[in-house]
């Protein structure tokens, strides 16, 4: 019998992280000659425009991919109980939220490209995102549905109180969390983005915690290249049990 293959789930799919999360697991399902090949992702959507958005995105952006309907299932995102529900089955949940710049297509008399100020961009489930309060809300739905692995999203560089609610949620049976802070990052999300387009000429490493905490100056680092540092940690196997902290940094 052939063992299955573990499961990845993108809480809040329909946001721009959350489709491009989506599009690369995808493909990692489909590739056969992987060392660790992960099984079909799940995505975790606030409403059905939250899942035409990620159905839309994923057509456009991965080659005229479509995203099966047993793949979604649907949340309340302030809802611990209804987030736990949704990702019963899955071995990985992938939660949290990150400050991006988007970019948008300008007037034509303007320079190639504008940006609009910084903004907290969470994974798009409806309900007040962004705040703490709920990015809680979807670790413990995640503990109570017994995913054995969290990987947390946050941009901010102190995670002491995350590590500590991580910590304290997950009791006697901690499963292995990994807090990835983007506080090093300015980060743009590319509209025009395709999985045609080649890999960053920057790309992004881990450091260890707190070591992108220094300030200074950030550098730009393109949305799709966090999405591949964070499918990459998904790929590599986690030993052990607790909470790891590491800086996405721009190498």
């Amino acid at each position: 019998m052939v063992a299955a293959l573990p499961r990845v789930a993108v809480v809040g799919g329909g946001g721009p992280l959350g489709i491009l999360l989506f599009g690369m697991l995808q493909r990692e399902a489909q590739d056969r000659r992987a060392e660790h090949r992960l099984g079909e992702p799940l995505a975790v959507c606030g409403s059905t425009d939250g899942a035409k958005r990620l159905s839309k995105g994923v057509y456009q952006k991965f080659g005229m991919a479509f995203v099966p309907e047993p793949c979604v299932r649907f949340a309340d995102g302030t809802s611990a109980a209804s987030i736990g529900s949704a990702l019963r089955g899955a071995e990985i949940a992938i939660v949290g939220e990150c400050a991006v710049q988007q970019r948008k297509l300008p007037p034509a008399w303007l320079p190639t490209f504008s940006l609009v100020p910084e903004y907290p961009l969470e994974f798009d489930l409806d309900g007040g995102l962004g705040s703490s309060a709920v990015i809680d809300e979807h670790v413990r739905g995640a503990f109570s549905a017994s995913v054995p692995r969290l990987i947390v999203l946050t941009s901010r560089a102190e995670t002491a109180d995350l590590e500590a609610a991580l910590n304290d949620d997950a009791g006697g049976g901690a499963p292995r969390a990994t807090v990835v802070s983007t506080a090093a990052c300015e980060l743009e999300d590319e509209v025009e983005w395709t999985y045609l387009a080649p890999p960053h000429a920057r790309p992004l490493r881990a450091t260890a915690a707190g070591a992108a905490a220094g300030g200074g100056l950030r550098s730009r680092v393109p949305l799709p290249e966090l999405a591949r540092f964070v499918v990459e940690l998904a790929r590599t196997p986690a030993a052990g049990v607790g909470v790891d902290v590491v800086s996405a940094w721009p190498t």
